[in-house]
């Protein structure tokens, strides 16, 4: 996916400078057949270069490597992508620099100072920089160096003056060439892909025992709103006497009055019989007696009764 692969080609590389891997320089006066080596010039300190005695017959149409008197060479190791900036030479005071040119070597070399002319590396004469003398003359600039680099990042690169040029280069530091490392070695983190939500995964429960059942409630009682209490039946103040109840009735039903009118004639008509009926009643109150002349009892207890009746 695009997010997720490092931006190299948006964020801009990182630029640094570096020092040479080898540095050497060559004296036109040492053959490798003298035994005795010159000593260098006064002026040259160990680890600078000299370039001086210019090559007059520097031409196209030669055929041959020209070579100046005195000459150097620089040695640069760097990444295969990384982008070569330009080249700038530290100078001792008093040079002179009017067509200094790099050429890129066509043979292997070992580092030295104030070596052997013969050791020195043959230049590639169909390639080559020119060189950029600053105005108080302290430097000496190759802006466009990188374009004798070979593929595998290797620099390697011959200075040879012109033909009026004497120049000391100071020794080069880590400030000589200018390098812009590829993008591969500083990596952009990544855009992190969006990622849905994820849902959480409950874990399995086993279901819960079924309860009991319990038995709907009673439907609760219909709320009666409450009502005017009913006032009771006032009772009459003084008591009926059960006589008059009797009369209320007998006066209310015909028949029954006349079944006790019957009763009470019949009592009356038993009571004078037995000497206690009204007739008998009367004449005791005027003081008279009665006879009972009639028999009197039941069965052999059956006798007349003499004398005044008793009182009941």
């Amino acid at each position: 996916m695009v997010l997720l692969a490092p931006l190299l080609a948006l964020a801009p590389g990182t630029a640094h400078a570096q020092a040479p891997d080898a540095v050497g320089w060559w004296n036109a006066a040492h053959h490798s057949a003298v035994p005795a080596t010159p000593p260098p010039p006064p002026d040259v300190a160990a680890g600078d270069l000299l370039l001086q005695g210019g090559d007059p017959g520097r031409l196209a149409d030669a055929g041959i490597a020209p070579m100046p008197s005195d000459y150097g060479a620089l040695r640069f190791t760097v990444p295969d992508s990384a982008t070569i900036g330009a080249l700038t030479l530290q100078l001792d005071g008093g040079a002179q620099a009017a067509d200094v040119r790099a050429y890129a070597t066509t043979a292997s070399w070992r580092p030295v100072e104030n070596g052997a002319i013969e050791d020195a590396p043959p230049p590639d004469l169909s390639r080559y920089a020119v060189a950029t003398l600053s105005s108080d003359g302290t430097t000496l600039t190759f802006p466009d160096i990188g374009k004798l680099a070979t593929d595998s990042g290797l620099l390697s690169v011959v200075l040879i003056p012109g033909a009026t040029d004497r120049l000391v280069v100071l020794h080069p530091t880590a400030t000589a060439l200018t390098v812009t490392e590829p993008q591969g070695t500083q990596v952009v983190p990544p855009v992190p892909p969006v990622v849905p939500p994820v849902t959480p995964v409950l874990p399995v429960v086993a279901p819960a025992p079924a309860m009991p059942a319990v038995p709907p409630l009673a439907p609760a009682a219909p709320q009666v709103a409450p009502t005017s209490a009913v006032p009771a039946p006032q009772l009459p103040a003084q008591p009926v006497a059960a006589a008059a109840v009797g009369r209320r009735i007998v006066g209310d039903d015909r028949r029954t009055r006349v079944v006790v009118g019957l009763e009470a004639l019949l009592v009356a008509v038993f009571f004078g019989l037995l000497g206690h009926g009204p007739l008998a009643a009367l004449a005791r109150l005027t003081g008279q007696s009665v006879t009972v002349e009639a028999d009197r009892g039941v069965g052999r207890f059956r006798a007349p009764r003499e004398g005044t009746a008793p009182r009941l």
